[in-house]
């Protein structure tokens, strides 16, 4: 099941880039990452110390230099 859902999003963000800029679609899609990290953290209780504080930080940055970039 993640497998299939991994691909219809990989195509999702192909179909995306097509008719849309590619940085937004970029940082968007990046956003996963963040989202990820949260899930885990708040759902599965997993640590969230400081090499995840530092990594979520460092892909918020990025994600906001990419939609800045396009302004």
């Amino acid at each position: 099941m993640a497998g299939v859902i991994s691909v219809a999003g990989y195509l999702a963000f192909l179909a995306a880039v097509t008719v849309l800029p590619l940085a937004p679609v970029a940082a968007l899609r990046e956003t996963s990452a963040i989202f990820g990290t949260v899930l885990g953290a708040v759902v599965f209780r997993e640590e969230f110390g400081l090499l995840r504080i530092s990594a979520a930080s460092l892909a918020t940055a990025g994600i906001v230099a990419l939609a800045l970039s396009t302004a």
